[in-house]
């Protein structure tokens, strides 16, 4: 799923960019070919492993850790295969937490990658 996303910073490899009035501070591979303040589409995916557990809140949230790494609370969706927060967050392999589905989660990502 592709998103509107402005550029609030582009460092090579570190891109900061603002979804949904959310900074999202994210890991690019190849860079991205735009300037501060640019509006493009990209999707925001998560990298490699995620862990998913029931959450004791009841409000959508995205949360920064450290760096790359980011909390995502909102209500788990296998038939999308993904997380609704306040930008819906595709995760493969959600066989694993079919007893959490419909159910508000926390979903602790490692890194959130961006891809054009």
């Amino acid at each position: 799923m592709k998103y509107l996303c402005k550029l609030i910073r582009n460092d090579e490899y570190d891109v900061v960019v603002l979804l949904n009035n959310i900074e999202l501070n994210c890991f690019s591979n190849i860079g991205l070919e735009h300037d501060i303040g640019d509006e493009f589409l990209a999707e925001i995916v998560a990298y490699d492993d995620f862990d998913i557990y029931i959450s004791d809140s009841v409000n959508k949230n995205v949360r920064k850790l450290k760096g790359y790494e980011y909390l995502i609370t909102g209500v788990l969706d296998i038939d999308n295969g993904g997380v609704d927060s306040l930008f819906f967050l595709a995760l493969d392999e959600l066989y694993d937490y079919a007893y959490l589905d419909k159910k508000m989660v926390d979903v602790r990502i490692v890194r959130l990658d961006i891809i054009e």
